[in-house]
């Protein structure tokens, strides 16, 4: 997985090492469809350039919004002062993997932005998205269970082993441990930056020398790959598809070269979708591993290259069991030693239909 202090061999005074920070700084900043001032963008390129120290640049932003004397656009505003915020934070080498390291970096983000920067919301929100049509939310954690749920999770990925797995076990783990995070939303406003700060920054403690670049120029689709993967309406056929997020991190962590394009992800709620609109890439590939045979889960993750069984249970073969279109030989016994695995009616006509189209 790369040298665990990676990071630290940047050049942090090389002009392509700035570029790229400022540049996730601003980027980030589209998630909430947002934009910084031309005025920011301009101190960024200065800083850049070498004509001034990041301290410097920070108190010229400060100081300009500071002495403005009115404050007519204050998404610009907040823009501005976060992209530095982000960039800041990116610089430290400072890093606590914990929830309140999580808070922590919210305060840092906004401070002097938001009454309530680092402290958890008290109140349950909801926020329609793009991505379903304007028209729904993702169901974020209850306000009341927001700190045991994030400790949950990070107690979960501290006692995970990456050890053996493959690049695309990795990425979809990375991808299911961020989109759990960010699903909570702890946090009022703000969420998706400091989800996508507290990733790249536990990334780097992990071994991985990423680059920020995939965050700066695709922050919008990271977004909408979040809420697919945390989205689920059963009535209208749509399931989790962690497929979209799993594609991005495995960009991001191994530098491949994609194409990630946001009306791919667009779902019409308004309209009933049909019977196979909840089949992801994920339960094609187990459909196609599986066949005719009855396998047990150790040969289905050994004809998929697969080796971690948290990661499969969880992202292949517990969706595919729960869609109905693979079944257990033991259905009262799980824990079967002699258990096998098969398609069912429903998962044998879905693959011949993939077939036929070429999936």
């Amino acid at each position: 997985m790369g040298n665990r202090n990676g990071y630290e061999e940047f050049d942090r005074s090389s002009r392509e090492y700035k570029k790229e920070l400022w540049s996730t700084g601003i980027g980030l900043q589209d998630v909430d469809g947002l934009a910084p001032s031309s005025y920011l963008v301009d101190i960024a390129n200065r800083h850049i350039d070498g004509y001034l120290s990041f301290a410097e640049a920070e108190n010229l932003v400060h100081e300009y919004y500071e002495q403005k004397e009115t404050h007519d656009n204050e998404d610009e505003e907040e823009a501005s002062l976060v992209a530095i915020n982000i960039t800041k934070c990116l610089i430290s080498g400072q890093f606590d993997f914990s929830f309140s390291g999580l808070c922590s970096i919210h305060k840092d983000l906004f401070s002097g932005i938001l009454s309530y920067a680092g402290k958890i919301r008290d109140v349950n929100i909801s926020k329609r998205e793009w991505v379903l049509g304007g028209k729904e939310s993702v169901m974020y954690s209850l306000a009341s269970e927001i700190e045991r749920s994030v400790n949950y999770d990070i107690a979960n990925e501290k006692a995970f082993s990456y050890r053996g797995l493959s690049k695309e076990e990795i990425a979809s783990h990375i991808a299911s441990f961020t989109a759990g995070i960010w699903q909570i939303h702890p946090f009022r406003e703000g969420n998706t930056r400091t989800t996508a700060v507290f990733i790249l920054k536990y990334l780097r403690t992990l071994g991985f020398t990423v680059s920020n670049d995939l965050f700066a120029s695709n922050s919008w689709y990271f977004r909408n790959a979040l809420v697919r993967a945390c989205y689920s309406n059963h009535s209208a056929g749509v399931c989790p598809d962690i497929s979209y997020l799993s594609k991005f991190f495995t960009s991001l962590l191994y530098q491949m070269i994609g194409s990630f394009r946001n009306r791919d992800m667009l779902v019409d709620i308004t309209e009933r979708l049909s019977d196979d609109a909840c089949i992801t890439e994920n339960m094609i590939n187990l459909m196609n591993a599986i066949g005719s045979d009855e396998l047990s889960r150790a040969a289905i993750m050994d004809r998929m290259a697969l080796s971690d069984k948290t990661s499969f249970r969880k992202l292949y073969l517990g969706p595919a069991v729960s869609a109905g279109i693979a079944a257990m030989t033991c259905p009262e016994k799980p824990n079967h030693p002699q258990q096998r695995y098969y398609l069912t009616k429903k998962g044998r006509n879905l693959l011949r239909k993939y077939r036929r189209a070429g999936n």
